[in-house]
């Protein structure tokens, strides 16, 4: 699984990131460069990473519906006075990567969101670092126990910083980049943004050694989102209307196209996307935009690794807005807007049967507007973190969801 400002505000700055990449060459292969070891070909073989429940858990979701699916008794772990951004458990199942507002920091806005952890069973926070108001995720590197973040205050140069426990931070670089962690490695991947090319780094945080030149074939790769799927074995680039896939192992980039889905005349752009827990399966959120560069929609698409195929799950929405994934590999839990609404209307939520195409509204979730930060997120053992309103402020809820029978 899965950053206080109105929710058009997300949108916006989606759109912003949508016009530049439209003005970007579309010829793409990769160039890698990495600090660290490069990966053969074979290193997925071994020790993939891959982010998958346990067999009994995994038995028990086989025969699984969309009307057995049940939601458990609430629990509140966590009320906070200020905005909460649920960004994904840690492969442990106990933790959640959060940033917390902060709001006894005044004007200090470099300072206003609190990147930490947050045992649920324990309530222990621990904070790693301390940054602005962010569409930029965090990324945690489960090999040495630290979060990689970007900071770009107002007015300064962005970089990439590495927070430890206790909130120690250092910077790595000074680069405007999005980034990504390969789960059996630890490496820290990003694009480089502000050079020609948008050449793709590679930084190994547990070996500090000279770069090396990966092998791979040269050219230029999109500004975009990078994901990694969870075997570790490739990164998927979100951006306008087509999806760069680069092979970690080898450096070669396949690209596949949105060309087949339904235009309405104007085209398709992968705003957001994450992969199913075996890697097989990248759900995005493809927006479209008017003339205007106004959002106009957005759909819940899913791309077939194996197939290369992009099909869309027909939900009766106007804007998805956010999606989580069971730890079967087959459901999906979705948010967003009814068709025919606004950004400011209230959300609702689907699950979705991912092998079929079918879904169901859940009515399990409070009919409040929802804030335009990561709102939740599934883990391996079925647990789900959400964010519910109170009185003293958002409180991060976890409720255990089961295939029932």
């Amino acid at each position: 699984m899965n950053r206080a400002h109105k929710l058009i505000g997300s949108f916006l700055s989606l759109l912003a990131l949508g016009a530049l990449v439209l003005v970007l060459n579309s010829l793409f292969q990769t160039r890698l460069t990495q600090i660290g070891v490069a990966p053969s070909p074979d290193t997925f073989s071994q020790d993939t990473g891959a982010s998958s429940p346990d067999s009994g858990l995994a038995d028990a979701w086989k025969n699984a519906t969309l009307d057995t699916i049940q939601f458990g008794e609430p629990r509140v772990v966590l009320t906070h006075q200020g905005a909460v951004k649920i960004h994904t458990w840690l492969p442990d199942d106990r933790r959640l990567l959060l940033e917390l507002e902060d709001p006894t920091v005044g004007e200090d806005v470099a300072r206003h969101y609190r990147i930490v952890t947050l045992d649920v069973e324990t309530g222990r926070i621990v904070e790693y670092g301390r940054r602005e108001d962010s569409n930029n995720k965090p990324a945690w590197i489960d090999r040495t126990g630290q979060v990689a973040f970007t900071f770009a205050p107002l007015d300064t140069p962005p970089e990439i910083r590495l927070g430890s426990t206790g909130g120690e931070v250092r910077t790595i670089e000074r680069s405007n980049a999005l980034l990504a962690v390969q789960p059996s490695t630890g490496r820290l991947y990003y694009l480089r943004r502000e050079l020609t090319g948008n050449p793709l780094r590679a930084l190994n945080l547990s070996q500090r050694q000279a770069a090396v030149e990966m092998p791979s074939t040269s050219s230029q790769l999109p500004t975009g989102l990078p994901a990694i799927d969870p075997t570790s074995q490739f990164l998927a680039i979100l951006w306008r209307t087509d999806l760069p896939l680069v092979n970690l192992g080898n450096g070669q980039v396949r690209t596949y196209s949105f060309a087949n889905l339904p235009q309405s005349d104007l085209p398709w752009w992968a705003m957001d996307g994450i992969w199913s827990p075996n890697g097989q399966t990248l759900a995005m959120i493809l927006g479209q935009d008017s003339d205007t560069g106004l959002l106009v929609a957005s759909k819940l698409a899913l791309f077939d690794r194996t197939s290369g195929k992009v099909r869309f799950v027909d939900l009766p929405a106007q804007f998805v807005m956010e999606l989580s994934w069971d730890p079967s590999n087959r459901f999906i839990l979705a948010r967003g807007v009814p068709s025919g609404g606004s950004m400011a209307d209230t959300n609702v939520f689907w699950l979705i049967d991912a092998t079929r195409g079918a879904y169901k509204e859940s009515s399990y979730f409070p009919a409040t507007l929802f804030p335009r930060y990561p709102f939740m997120a599934w883990s391996r053992k079925g647990q789900l973190a959400w964010i519910r309103g109170s009185n003293n402020g958002p409180q991060i809820v976890i409720t255990q969801i089961s295939p029932g029978r």
